[in-house]
């Protein structure tokens, strides 16, 4: 956390945003779901240190992505990387 948190002062000094993107459990056993990013991000409380959710990722972890992108909330999501469950275009898959 010490490290997010001076990398955060980086990107103040850079003029950039990180984002915190939890992965699925088959790619690391870290950070997986939106709660656990944002529970990280809270702590860290660096203003330029938030969360970026990617609906590959969460539509293995998340029981419901709508939900978890409400739960990071406006002030904290920095980004969505929007693919189909199995990283295509958005449609053409489960994803509505």
């Amino acid at each position: 956390m010490e490290a997010l948190r001076r990398a955060g002062k980086i990107a103040d000094d850079c003029g950039v945003v990180l984002g915190v993107e939890p992965l699925n459990r088959f790619d690391t056993d870290m950070v997986n779901t939106a709660d656990q990013a944002l529970s990280l991000v809270r702590e860290i409380a660096h203003p330029c240190v938030r969360v970026s959710l990617d609906t590959f990722h969460n539509n293995i972890e998340e029981k419901n992505l709508v939900a978890a992108i409400r739960a990071v909330g406006r002030d904290l999501l920095c980004h969505v990387q929007a693919n189909e469950s199995d990283r295509g275009t958005p449609g053409t898959g489960n994803l509505d």
